[in-house]
């Protein structure tokens, strides 16, 4: 190394280890602000160092590339996993959700929605983007018999407005308490309606569920405490409250 060269390291580890300016290593070096920036170009062409820049968004479509190709899956989103708490996380899925769904829907789309907190994270990032034509049908009912809200009705508002859309609601409870009463009412003229719209959907927005005892569809009344105990035992997440 010459002396330019030590000069240079000198000045790069005062802008990079001690965050110095330029104009405060120029005064501490004994040099002009216009040498110290010659070094620091200096020091960077000669490699003594070196910049990385992480960014989340590339490691997110590096993994989402992966499990394309592991999976045999048409399309992936990777939300950025950095998030402190459990609802900067649901937050930030909302939101990558919400652009995904913006890009799906298209002009005279039928489109079933389910509900819970990470739908309405999702629906609440959606941006006005108007369509002709478009109906948005709820996949499951959503009456709830306690305190817990399922955010079934903001989660349809937000998409219809989003979508310049028309709602078709299923106004049932997601869990029936019998099957002689879930067989009877899904007899019902509209009801039969809106469940065979449901089947036929074009884009189908709905999450995959882990078991808890915070999973909305085990707290909202419909279940005892013997089917809520079996259901955390053997169950291991659920597709629209389809437990598996």
């Amino acid at each position: 190394m010459d002396k330019r060269d030590e000069q240079a390291v000198d000045a790069l580890k005062l802008y990079y280890q001690q965050d110095l300016s330029q104009v405060d290593i120029a005064a501490r070096m004994g040099l002009s602000r216009p040498t110290v920036a010659k070094l620091l170009a200096h020091g960077r062409d000669r490699g003594f160092v070196t910049i990385t820049i992480h960014d989340p968004r590339e490691e997110a479509s590096e993994l989402a590339a992966r499990l394309e190709q592991r999976y045999g899956l048409a399309c992936v989103r990777v939300a950025h996993g950095h998030a402190a708490t459990e609802e900067e996380a649901i937050d930030e899925v909302g939101r990558v959700g919400a652009d995904l769904v913006s890009q799906l829907v298209h002009d005279g789309m039928r489109v079933g929605i389910s509900w819970g907190r990470t739908m309405y994270a999702l629906a609440s990032h959606l941006e006005r983007s108007p369509r002709q034509g478009v109906r948005v049908v709820q996949l499951k009912g959503g009456t709830s018999f306690s305190a817990r809200a399922t955010h079934d009705f903001e989660v349809m508002r937000a998409f219809c407005d989003a979508f310049n859309a028309q709602p078709r609601y299923l106004p049932l409870p997601v869990i029936f308490q019998s099957t002689k009463t879930a067989s009877i009412v899904c007899k019902d003229r509209a009801i039969m309606k809106i469940l065979e719209e449901g089947r036929n959907v074009d884009v189908a927005v709905f999450t995959i569920g882990a078991i808890g005892d915070e999973v909305i569809s085990l707290n909202l009344g419909h279940l005892d405490g013997e089917e809520v105990d079996a259901l955390l035992r053997d169950a291991v997440g659920d597709a629209l409250s389809h437990f598996f």
